[in-house]
């Protein structure tokens, strides 16, 4: 009676066992990702738990350093808040909450004011880029126009003078003939002048007759063709 009664609460607690086995295999099935309605042995659970455990604690270490390099940034960006007031972290990888410096409504809005903060740092990192570029092009452009030789100098000037030259002869007013009136003007100063020189030849010619013009009272008239525009040249005449 003994050992039949000892075995079958042998039987009993192995029974029990059991069935907190299996109920952690059952437990462990719904936790893992992917595994839901899958039939699998309890080997190749306990494998698929290894696994996924691993991999979150992988994303725990990935998330303690992105907490690090955030809290770099706020103590750079606040440098005047309470170190004691941020959350801390303690050796065991437990945070312990605390209040914040900044008071957001919820975590969405302290990441898009981080994310805010990232752009703006970005931006300025980016302007201070360029200006360094500008710069460095303005030393260089300063350095070669110290290296310059006196006759690259006289050579610019000369080119300088030259574009000017040519920008005056093309500026410069060009003279328009104003058409057969101007050409009717110069003919009758040509005649003039014709005319007056004929005068002086004639009379230093023959001295006689400007003796007798003089004594006469006799007069020169030149020749009139008709055309007022036009004086025909004459050779003078000495009146009787």
């Amino acid at each position: 009676m003994d050992k039949k009664l000892r075995r079958q609460i042998a039987n009993c607690n192995e029974r029990r066992r059991m069935q907190s086995i299996n109920a952690g295999f059952h437990t462990l099935r719904v936790l893992m990702p992917h595994l839901q309605g899958e039939k699998m042995s309890k080997a190749a659970v306990l494998q698929h738990a290894a696994e996924h455990i691993f991999r979150l604690n992988q994303e725990r270490e990935r998330l303690l350093q992105q907490n690090t390099s955030l809290r770099m940034m706020l103590s750079k960006y606040w440098p005047n808040s309470d170190p004691g007031s941020v959350d801390q972290e303690s050796q065991d990888g437990k945070v312990n909450k605390a209040t914040s410096p900044l008071c957001f409504d919820d975590e969405r809005a302290a990441s898009r004011e981080l994310e805010q903060i990232f752009a703006t740092q970005k931006e300025v990192d980016r302007i201070k880029a360029e200006l360094e570029r500008e710069r460095s092009r303005r030393i260089s452009l300063e350095a070669r126009l110290k290296d310059r030789s006196p006759s690259e100098e006289d050579e610019e000037e000369e080119e300088d003078t030259e574009s000017d030259m040519d920008e005056f002869k093309h500026k410069r007013p060009r003279v328009v003939d104003s058409g057969p009136n101007s050409r009717n003007n110069l003919d009758i100063i040509v005649r003039a002048i014709r005319q007056i020189e004929g005068d002086a030849f004639s009379r230093s010619a023959t001295p006689t007759c400007g003796s007798q013009e003089r004594s006469t009272g006799g007069t020169f008239t030149p020749i009139s063709t008709g055309d007022n525009s036009r004086v025909s040249p004459v050779t003078p005449v000495c009146a009787s």
